[in-house]
């Protein structure tokens, strides 16, 4: 996910409505391992992009069209895989289940 938070709620009102189950998934959240890795280098946390586009250019990636299910996926995952090459992070240390 980018954003999580966000995301998980929704899925968590819609499972629970729907099946009476709730979200103990661990997710990947790429905005908030991109803002803890920036913070870590020292950057002030208004001058860090936030937006799935603006993350994607800070990492050289061309823009997608937002708000596309496929799109936002793909580019999760590519920000993913720059951010776990960049950190040498595997993904059990930057998965975790949301706090909602």
């Amino acid at each position: 996910f980018h954003h999580a938070r966000l995301d998980v709620a929704f899925l968590q009102r819609a499972l629970r409505r729907e099946f009476n189950l709730g979200w103990p998934t661990p997710a990947l959240d790429t905005l908030q391992w991109h803002r803890r890795r920036r913070l870590q280098r020292g950057e002030e946390a208004t001058e860090i992009a936030t937006g799935l586009d603006p993350v994607r250019q800070h990492y050289g990636l061309d823009a997608r069209s937002a708000h596309s299910a496929l799109a936002d996926a793909i580019s999760c995952a590519e920000i993913a895989i720059i951010l776990a090459r960049r950190s040498g992070a595997r993904l059990e240390d930057v998965c975790q289940v949301p706090s909602l």
